[in-house]
């Protein structure tokens, strides 16, 4: 029987990674777990291969697929893995030139024709492929390929590439729960180190859109309007995880899991209410954290809040148009600690207009809250955000080889693809180094770490992840 084929392209730890590959996050391609859902529901016999999990090589990949006896193959891409996604279009349309291979993902939404143009693709989907893929399957079993007669493509047509307007954004309840069943078991990935408390562990996105504007984030794909799925489907799918597959624990991805009190609330209370035994953690944001929103998550499950804070400069979260104060996000901390969580912390290092002091006011910042967990971040221009349009129009940016756009900042061999004026590259790369050492080598610190010990697997992972922070 043919089937329908989604490809999530290889991509190596060390490629993620560099000299860091031994904690290089290999989470499940939701995305296409989200659209194997739709095709399944529309009848058509659906396959998932996650390269990046099952560690294959472009040939492997390519082996595999055809094994599935495709008559359309979906690939996902992002900025790491664009290139590898352009090869493997290549190399499957040389040994099934009759199959129509797709595009998907963020780097076509942004970046469509250059995207394009690179591979060998019958066609791109700009935006949400929910609604838009299961058309393209019953066009190619019809016989009557038109991918220009829907919303939300660009496809080849008289020597040119041509787009077709975007659908409307879809409504998230409308979407069957992500097709699980088709990708490997949650305890077959890698989560974030420091990012969870029982395995298996598995992801969830319960939420897209972000109103929020800024200037270093890329909404190509969803957009800037927030819609959410309701409470009852997101505790479905948790229990569903638990039940069904084992999982103890569920890190939600959301950009803004948090956007609202009374959201929260309905989802920590539905928890409560089936009594879930299954811990959680999210990624929030600081101003939107009141009291009452911090004590329902501690009491439904949540150990662990990811904050963007990005800078603690004013003058540099004014730059990047976060929304947010250095006061806000103090506030936010304080409601997280105050109700037992642990916080992790995000920085953003390189913004346009970073300097010497602002780098200090950062650093200062970070050693004086009660952070558990930090995460520094090269600034990353992905092509669907505003600053690279910015910076690309002002000629400033370094190289666009977007296999080295990685945010986990290699000190002894990433190269910056934007420094700022009035910095040097490797006063940003010592401020990196510093800070993670300052932060993470302080007796304190490492006393309350070694108190919290409780299995072998903990001692391990403390012990290499102090080797890592001396390697930095």
């Amino acid at each position: 029987m043919s089937s329908v084929v989604l490809i999530a392209p290889p991509l190596s730890s060390k490629q993620q990674a560099g000299s860091f590959k031994t904690i290089a996050n290999v989470m499940p391609p939701l995305g296409l777990a989200f659209i194997g859902a739709t095709t399944e529901a529309a009848g058509f016999w659906t396959f998932i291969i996650d390269a990046i999990q099952a560690r294959l090589t472009i040939e492997e990949t390519v082996d595999r697929c055809i094994d599935c006896n495709p008559f359309i193959i979906g690939i996902t891409a992002t900025v790491l893995t664009i290139d590898a996604a352009q090869k493997l279009s290549r190399q499957l349309k040389k040994r099934q030139p009759h199959v129509r291979i797709v595009l998907g993902g963020v780097m076509v939404s942004s970046m469509p024709e250059i995207c394009l143009k690179a591979g060998s693709f019958d066609c791109g989907v700009m935006g949400e492929g929910e609604h838009v893929f299961p058309q393209l399957c019953k066009q190619v079993i019809s016989g009557k390929w038109r991918p220009l007669s829907l919303p939300g493509i660009v496809a080849p047509s008289d020597g040119t590439w041509q787009k077709t307007k975007r659908p409307s954004l879809i409504r998230l309840d409308d979407l069957p729960l992500p097709a699980w069943h088709l990708l490997p078991h949650p305890s077959d990935y890698r989560p974030m180190p420091a990012g969870y408390r029982r395995l298996p562990m598995a992801h969830m996105v319960t939420s897209r859109g972000c109103p929020y504007q800024c200037t270093y984030c890329d909404r190509s794909v969803f957009g800037n309007r927030f819609r959410s799925r309701s409470s009852n489907l997101i505790v479905d799918e948790m229990e569903l995880l638990h039940k069904r597959y084992g999982a103890k624990e569920i890190k939600f991805y959301d950009d803004l899991f948090n956007i609202s009190e009374k959201r929260v609330v309905a989802i920590c209370r539905e928890i409560r209410r089936r009594e879930l035994d299954i811990s959680w953690s999210c990624m929030c944001r600081a101003d939107t954290m009141t009291e009452k929103m911090a004590l329902e998550m501690q009491k439904a499950g949540c150990w662990q809040v990811d904050f963007g804070i990005e800078s603690g400069s004013q003058k540099i979260l004014d730059q990047m148009q976060k929304g947010l104060t250095v006061a806000q996000s103090k506030e936010g901390i304080k409601h997280v600690k105050s109700a037992g969580m642990r916080v992790r912390a995000y920085f953003i290092v390189g913004m346009p207009g970073e300097t010497a002091k602002t780098l200090y006011d950062t650093q200062r910042f970070l050693l004086e809250m009660d952070i558990d967990v930090i995460n520094l971040f090269a600034l990353t221009l992905y092509p669907g955000n505003e600053l690279f349009r910015q910076l690309k129009e002002q000629e400033k940016i370094k190289h666009r080889d977007f296999s080295t756009y990685t945010t986990i900042v290699d000190l002894k061999k990433h190269s910056f693809h934007y420094v700022p004026e009035g910095i040097s590259e490797v006063e940003m790369k010592r401020f990196i180094r510093s800070t993670y050492r300052k932060f993470y080598l302080r007796l304190n610190y490492i006393w309350n770490r070694f108190l919290r010990i409780r299995t072998l697997d903990d001692l391990l992972f403390h012990a290499k992840s102090g080797l890592l922070i001396l390697k930095i």
